[in-house]
This record gives C-alpha cells, structure tokens and sequence, in this order.
C-alpha cells in the first residue's frame, strides 16, 4: 500500500504522466488485490487537488482532477459523491466544492478544444465529459451539460436545408430554433431584459456552447484523414 501511495504522491500534476502510471496500473492489478492501495492513493491525491482548485489553477491541475476521475470511474468509485454514513466519499467527492464546479467544467471544455495539445491530454479531457454526460442525475453536472445540448448547436449542421428538413418533421422544433437565435441576436448588446443585462461575455460563452461539439466533429474528422496518427494510441 505505501509502494502505490508513493507512485501517486511522486507526481508533479502533470496529468499525463498520471496517465502513463494508470494505463500500466489497470493492465498489472486487480481491484481485489494489489490496486486497492492506489485507488487509495488517487483518493487521497484527489482529496488535496478538488479543495485546492481555484480560477488561478494551472492547466496541469485541471488535468489531473480529469484525470483521477476518469480512474475513480474505472474502479467503480462515487466520482460524484454519494449521501451516505460513508464520509471518506462525501469528503472525497466534488460536492465538497461544488461552487467552483462551473468553472473547473469550462476549463475542460475550453481546453479539450485547444488542437495545439496533444491527442492524448484531448482525449483525457473528453474522458471526464463523458463521464459528466453520463452523470445527468447529478444537478449541478446537469446545470453545466444542458447548453451543449440545446437547439442552438444546429448551427452546426451541414446546412439550412439539412436543418429544415428537421424542422419538416418535428414542427415545433422551428420555433425553439428561432427563440435561440434571437437570445444569441441579442446578445452582444447591452441592454436590459428581464432585469439581466446581456453584454458581450454572454455572446461569447454563447458562441463557445454552440460550437464546442461542431469544433470537436470536425477536428475528430481530421484526425481520421490524417496521417500521423503515432499520438493515437492510449486508450481511455
């Protein structure tokens, strides 16, 4: 158990070579036998990295609490926190720092698009979206996922007519459709509506939510035509 707890503790939050540890861990250990200690170990390590984030926080911290939920998750370990007499979960869990959930998500958003970074940190990132995907019972992950799946991203179809032809068969799409870009219209404007003021930060994070999986698409299309694929190889 000390063995694994100094694997981990080694670490100089650099997501990646906590990936390389993990991707070597589950292909050695077993839940039952040796692993228990270094699910411990992440646990611990996680425990210091969620209480800690900030706005300041270094890339490389992002990336490590990415990470180490992606490897909760593979063990079958709460990621998320779970009411119970169990207080090591509750503790452990984001739910201990809930309000700073919204701007640790944006971070991971905002960097699983940087194409500037390797394939491998990219799809660590994603791991962690798809985890929070699969999580919509959780409220405040369901808060910070619902923009990225609102009519607003048929922006990103092929075409209006591809869009029409939606719209065609499913009628009362069209006018969601239309009050979505009247609110993306709006905003960039400052002006008063409803006692909120909208102004060019609200056009922006709408511009990002609609393209976010348009951008991602695109970029996964260009992976697949490309022809160095040597950093393609890590499975998650």
């Amino acid at each position: 158990m000390a063995k694994s707890s100094t694997k981990f503790s080694r670490v100089s939050m650099s997501g990646v070579s906590l990936y390389g540890n993990y991707s070597s861990w589950t292909r050695q250990c077993t839940l039952k036998g040796k692993s228990l200690g270094s699910v411990r170990a992440v646990l611990m390590l996680f425990s210091y990295l969620w209480p800690n984030f900030s706005k300041a926080a270094s890339d490389q911290h992002v990336l490590s609490i990415g990470l180490l939920t992606t490897v909760k998750a593979h063990e079958n370990v709460p990621i998320w926190g779970i009411s119970s007499s169990r207080r090591e979960f509750i503790i452990d869990a984001f739910t201990s720092n809930v309000d700073m959930f919204p701007q640790f998500f944006r971070r991971v958003l905002a960097m699983s698009s940087v194409t500037t970074m390797s394939f491998t940190t990219r799809r660590l990132l994603l791991a962690f979206v798809i985890h929070a995907f699969q999580s919509l019972d959780m409220g405040f992950v369901k808060k910070e996922l619902a923009p990225l799946a609102q009519i607003s991203i048929w922006a990103g179809l092929s075409s209006d007519g591809r869009r029409d032809a939606e719209f065609e068969k499913h009628p009362p799409l069209r006018k969601f459709w239309k009050g979505s870009q009247k609110r993306f219209d709006a905003a960039g404007t400052p002006t008063q509506r409803c006692g909120l003021s909208i102004d060019d930060a609200s056009k922006a994070k709408l511009r990002f939510e609609l393209s976010w999986l348009y951008s991602l698409v695109i970029d996964f299309i260009s992976i697949l035509h490309s022809d160095n694929k040597s950093d393609c190889n890590f499975p998650i």
